[in-house]
């Protein structure tokens, strides 16, 4: 351990304060936000759906309004949020995509026997409400963590679910190449994983007070955003890419390696950032000014004059009787609260302000 309290890099005691950093929260609820969009492919697997289950439009068009209706009701999390800790909540999160998107999967493979649409707008609107908890406990963890920034940790957040869509499509084809099926396999246990990963990272962390006169700490945040910036223009070149040249396998699981790269990269700056610098510090690195020895002493502050004049005899019982003024009249200390406290004694028992309250 450095001097001053700070843990040198590269120890495991370092990377145990990284992890229990609230810039890890966030990191950690980035990414579980990257794999929250999966309502956002419908109409790449969809196509299966029709041709496997010999579904119409209007059947798939039921299906969609079932998707976005498991996405977008969002009180059941909520309430589930307020009585239980957010562990809980990812894990419930979690389990509901695994078992809803698997008997999807299980229906198009031919594994179950196959359901009827109710059934089936029951699963996918089962598995689409999983993502509320996600995004549930991700949200309210990193704005408690973060009351002063809630504004920029909600949009920098929600940024990264809308980017998730194209990292489903860039790692689809990396893992399962073009095989639609396979992508609602994907879809199952891919948000699942990371929701279990992050379980015991994600947390509301106790509350850090700021100092008088300090404003929020938003630095890192501007990292985080310049990383999301760079993600999505390299998502769009590849979408680009992609439509004009031929891809092999191979091209595509290099490009999804780049892809998790970047998307793992801001693990980097919260690691950077996992205590706030105080002032005291930056502006010692900045002098580079020598530290004051133990034996230097500040100077004794002045004084403050105080009046010599006698206080009332009700004012004078009332401080013997107080057990905290009375001590510290005795040693010497006597606090301007003990006196203030005995002025307004003075005025409360007398007609006319006595000598101490004249005085205050």
């Amino acid at each position: 351990m450095a001097a001053g309290g700070e843990v040198s890099m590269c120890t495991p005691a370092f990377a145990r304060r990284v992890v229990q950093s609230r810039w890890f929260v966030v990191f950690a609820s980035m990414v579980v936000m990257a794999a929250s969009g999966s309502t956002y492919i419908f109409a790449l697997y969809s196509k299966v759906l029709r041709s496997k289950l010999g579904y119409n439009q209007e059947t798939l068009n039921k299906l969609s309004f079932f998707k976005d209706l498991g996405t977008n009701v969002g009180i059941i999390s909520g309430l589930v949020q307020q009585v239980a800790p957010t562990w809980a909540v990812l894990l419930i999160g979690a389990a509901m995509n695994l078992a809803g998107y698997l008997m999807i999967y299980l229906a198009l493979t031919g594994r179950t026997a196959e359901p009827p649409v109710w059934l089936m707008c029951f699963y996918i609107c089962f598995g689409a409400n999983a993502l509320t908890f996600s995004n549930t406990g991700a949200l309210v963890a990193c704005v408690k963590n973060f009351p002063e920034s809630r504004g920029i940790v909600i949009g920098l957040l929600k940024s990264f679910v809308g980017l998730s869509g194209a990292i489903y499509t860039q790692l689809y084809l990396a893992i399962y190449g073009d095989d639609a099926a396979s992508l609602v396999l994907l879809v199952a246990w891919l948000p699942a994983a990371f929701d279990i990963l992050t379980v015991y990272t994600i947390r509301v962390l106790p509350d850090t007070r700021r100092r008088d006169g300090e404003g929020a700490y938003n630095t890192p945040f501007y990292h985080f955003l310049y990383l999301s910036l760079v993600l999505a223009a390299y998502l769009l070149v590849m979408i680009v890419v992609q439509k004009q040249v031929h891809f092999s396998h191979a091209a595509y699981v290099v490009t999804s390696t780049a892809l998790l790269i970047i998307l793992l990269a801001p693990s980097a700056s919260s690691s950077g950032r996992s205590t706030r610098p105080s002032p005291s510090s930056r502006s010692r690195c900045s002098s580079r000014r020598p530290s004051p020895s133990k034996n230097q002493r500040r100077p004794p502050m002045p004084r403050r004059r105080t009046s010599h004049r006698r206080p009332c005899a009700a004012a004078a019982a009332w401080a013997a009787a107080s057990p905290t003024c009375s001590s510290r009249r005795r040693s010497g200390r006597t606090t301007p609260s003990c006196r203030r406290w005995s002025a307004w004694r003075c005025w409360c028992c007398s007609s006319s302000p006595c000598s101490a309250s004249a005085a205050r």
